[in-house]
């Protein structure tokens, strides 16, 4: 892939233009975005591999590409939702090679929970985290898409806001309206009825 044809990161004009030839479903502009957003999708990919794995970031990064031109054309929004895309993608095949390279470990099936509680009880609730967040994106959905991409897609704090465009504070509230707001429906949920 030749990146001197690739134009600077100022020319959101390009990028635009090729989500919405993507979108079109001309798969001859996926090299284009990757070649833009590479480095990104570079330091997206190094948080999925783990140090003991053989599979490295560049590796997870092709993968995710054999990935993007077999499957059915996506309708990606922005580049945002181009990146949150990519990196919820390559977290689902670092994962994968995890469990196809540790064969005789039992496994334990993966639930959302885990992100959301890694050492709580929530970890046994991965359906009333369904719920509740169903319920949160019916009331706000601007925190339910911040929730999302912090606990599922793992977005740093300075990645959220410069990907929402909300200032550091808006989106800490956020987190932590949205954090609280799902532990108490799914407190309730589980609480016993009469």
């Amino acid at each position: 892939m030749n990146h001197d044809s690739v134009p600077s990161e100022h020319s959101s004009g390009s990028v635009t233009h090729w989500l919405q030839r993507w979108r079109c479903g001309d798969r001859e502009v996926l090299p284009l975005l990757v070649a833009q957003f590479y480095d990104q999708l570079k330091r997206r990919a190094r948080r999925y591999v783990h140090v003991d794995q053989s599979l490295s970031p560049t590796a997870l990064i092709n993968e995710w590409y054999l990935c993007m031109m077999r499957r059915p054309v996506s309708p990606i929004k922005n580049r945002r939702h181009f990146l949150a895309g990519a990196a919820l993608t390559l977290r689902h095949l670092a994962a994968n090679f995890r469990r196809a390279a540790a064969p005789r470990k039992k496994m334990l099936p993966f639930h959302e929970a885990a992100l959301l509680a890694p050492t709580g009880s929530l970890a046994t609730k991965p359906l009333a985290i369904r719920q509740a967040l169903a319920l949160l994106a019916a009331q706000d959905p601007r925190c339910a898409e911040i929730f999302v991409m912090r606990y599922w897609l793992g977005l740093s704090l300075d990645e959220l806001v410069a990907g929402t465009q909300l200032s550091r504070a808006t989106v800490q509230r956020e987190l932590l309206f949205a954090r609280r707001w799902m532990a108490a429906q799914i407190d309730d949920h589980s609480a016993p009825r009469p």
